[in-house]
């Protein structure tokens, strides 16, 4: 049984490695706005749809691709939802500083992982003054366009909601959902550490959960697009539980030890 167990664990691991590595098809990203308008100190919100354009559907993440630079410039940018099989759907949350300077910015999303987008999609950001209306035509503050390589202007004209109070993004729903799933497995472990005494069997329960939570950790970032940090992280977890719970087995056998009276 063991030979067995260990067998389908390091096969899912071999079988798992070249989906995360290579794609599988291609998407593309629409916007429900694609000209945007906010005050400084504002925040907003863009509805997105990652779709699948041709191929087979798999793990993909949705990016900000020049978020650093505009986190440069004051502008913070939170996915509601970065990874999944095409189609889903996310809210992407724009945050403005008061120190942001006025003006016309780009941000530049695109799709990596399995099924990666062709180009990018660009949501063009105008900064207003507080109490500013909306102009018809603005000039770019300067941003690399990253698939370019240069800047381009950008007429300006339509709105959005605008806020003047700041926003603390949630948690992505895979990320809450890993989360769980690892608190769970360790309260369990936990748990069981009360009836079963003996070091082995403890052990081969350690053992166990770490087997569990690195193939979590795994399977996450292979649904999510290939993150190979994940990937790694969880074949490391899924080797280390298998070392302490051969190492338990071998001291006494599997829940063959008895309790302390």
């Amino acid at each position: 049984m063991k030979i067995v167990l260990l067998s389908f664990v390091f096969g899912i691991m071999l079988a798992s490695i070249p989906y995360a590595q290579y794609g599988y098809g291609t998407s593309s990203v629409t916007l429900s706005q694609y000209t945007v308008n906010v005050q400084n100190g504002g925040f907003l919100s863009v509805n997105y749809t990652v779709n699948l354009v041709s191929g087979n559907t798999w793990g993909s993440t949705i990016n900000v691709v020049n978020s650093k630079q505009l986190l440069s410039e004051g502008i913070s940018t939170t996915l509601s939802k970065t990874t999944g099989n095409p189609p889903f759907n996310g809210n992407i949350l724009i945050s403005i500083s008061p120190s942001s300077t006025k003006g016309a910015y780009q941000i530049i999303l695109n799709v990596t992982g399995d099924d990666p987008s062709a180009g990018n999609t660009t949501l063009n950001l105008n900064i207003l003054a507080p109490g500013e209306t909306a102009p018809t035509t603005t000039t770019v503050v300067p941003l690399t366009n990253l698939s370019q390589g240069a800047t381009t202007s950008v007429n300006q004209s339509s709105t959005t909601q605008v806020a003047s109070r700041g926003y603390v993004p949630p948690l992505t729903q895979d990320a809450t959902l890993l989360i769980i799933g690892i608190v769970a497995i360790l309260i369990i472990a936990l748990v069981l550490m009360r009836p079963f005494r003996g070091l082995p069997t403890r052990l081969d329960v350690w053992g166990v959960a770490f087997i569990l939570i690195g193939i979590m950790v795994w399977l996450y970032g292979d649904y999510s697009g290939g993150l190979m940090q994940f990937i790694w992280s969880g074949v490391a977890l899924i080797l280390f539980g298998t070392i302490i719970w051969l190492v338990g087995d071998s001291m006494a056998g599997a829940f063959k030890t008895r309790r302390k009276s």
